[in-house]
């Protein structure tokens, strides 16, 4: 297993054969470090405190290479940021199994909305979102799906993580599932702001074995949004957690 280092404000970085394993001349995004192809199953990318990437067109990165484990360093407004911007289809695809993405800072800045931002694949099972964080700023710049999960996929877990989105907006909801999936765990995540369908929709079709656990869910949507919606087949596990809606039925 190899290290690797990405740092946009490294005076060394560069997106080139031969950058990213010395945190002087890391490379410069993490679209590069997967695009070369240098990385392999059980390695390490570290991306550095203060590090910032544009997202400005459809599959702007793609995370395909099973077993990369992704760690943004530092906190607050100096964790790794990657903003979506230019355009509703710009998206950071998810493509292979076995990640885990941890502690990066995600941010809509495109006028009308990002119609999904993270677009997890067909395939991509075993996937860990580890403290990772949406965030919304102006209700004109938003994502309409902060994450979408495509379906046949199995193992997908959102732990620590916060979704916040502007209130008096257009967001639909924070994760959506497309379609019959496995095991999707969502635990000791927060969900603040307005999602006119629901914060977690889940209702495409029926998914195995959901858990859901330690949440805090505020849905301020005044008429539509709920908490969690799953198809009326769903067997799953819901527990210690609050949700306030304007629903009167909020699961």
């Amino acid at each position: 297993a190899n290290v690797w280092f990405v740092d946009s404000g490294a005076a060394g970085k560069g997106d080139t054969i031969g950058s990213g394993q010395n945190p002087d001349a890391p490379f410069a995004t993490l679209a590069y470090a997967f695009s070369s192809d240098l990385m392999g199953s059980g390695d390490v990318c570290y991306v550095m405190p203060g590090h910032a990437e544009t997202v400005a067109a459809a599959q702007g990165i793609i995370m395909d290479i099973a077993g990369v484990k992704v760690i943004g360093l530092g906190w607050g407004g100096n964790r790794p940021t990657f903003t979506g911007t230019t355009g509703a289809t710009v998206t950071i695809e998810i493509n292979a199994a076995n990640l885990w993405i941890e502690n990066l800072l995600f941010v809509a800045a495109f006028t009308n909305g990002i119609t999904q931002f993270v677009d997890v694949k067909t395939g991509s099972n075993d996937l860990m979102f580890k403290n990772c964080q949406w965030r919304e700023d102006l209700n004109t710049q938003e994502f309409l799906v902060g994450v979408t999960i495509e379906a046949t996929i199995s193992r997908v877990t959102f732990d620590g993580c916060r979704f916040t989105s502007v209130i008096a907006g257009d967001s639909l909801a924070a994760i959506k599932t497309e379609g019959a999936i496995t095991n999707l765990r969502v635990i000791n995540c927060t969900f603040v702001g307005d999602w006119l369908d629901a914060v977690i929709d889940c209702d495409a079709t029926a998914i195995t074995v959901p858990e859901f656990g330690n949440l805090m869910i505020r849905n301020a949507d005044p008429t539509n949004g709920f908490g969690i919606t799953i198809d009326t087949a769903t067997i799953g596990t819901f527990y210690n957690s609050h949700i306030l809606t304007q629903k009167a039925n909020t699961v």
